[in-house]
């Protein structure tokens, strides 16, 4: 009975981590070309699905590092050791939950949704003038990522275009 309170309490633990285990980081069939994944390494797959934010493009960062980039339509692939990393992109504002901390196993396939939006408390500049470039209204773009379960992801990723 003792060693079971200690397994549950190491498993609150666990779930109370800033470090968000993936939950979803199931190997998932993707038919995207890609080789097969090495089994010491894990694989990050970035998409964006949303056409909201016109053409506007995001750098994608792990730990810091520029991985690549994102475009509204497309998805790339990362193999990266096993470890924890912090996701973040580029983005003209920040707010608390925008990226995401994950620790990801060798073997596992982890799926990334890219989305953006406009500033929704403030339609104009981060000073709150309304208006940018020589008097034009302006919306800063704002992006921020989510980690997705496999399933949810395939769906949202048929039909995108693969960026190297």
């Amino acid at each position: 009975m003792k060693r079971e309170k200690i397994w549950i309490a190491a498993a609150l633990l666990a779930v109370a981590s800033p470090t968000a285990q993936s939950a979803y980081s199931q190997p998932a069939p993707m038919n995207d070309g890609a080789p097969p994944l090495a089994p010491n390494l894990a694989r990050f797959y970035f998409y964006r699905a949303e056409s909201y934010s016109a053409m506007a493009w995001t750098a994608v960062f792990l730990n810091g590092a520029q991985v690549g980039d994102s475009a509204p339509g497309t998805y790339f692939h990362r193999d990266v050791a096993a470890g924890t990393y912090k996701i973040a992109l580029r983005t003209e504002e920040r707010y608390t939950t925008q990226f995401q901390t994950v620790a990801v196993a060798a073997g596992t396939t982890n799926y990334v949704r890219i989305y953006a939006f406009k500033d929704w408390s403030n339609p104009g500049t981060a000073s709150g003038s309304g208006f940018g470039f020589v008097g034009l209204p302006y919306a800063p773009e704002i992006f921020g990522d989510q980690i997705v379960d496999p399933g949810t992801a395939l769906r949202e990723m048929a039909g995108l275009t693969p960026k190297g």
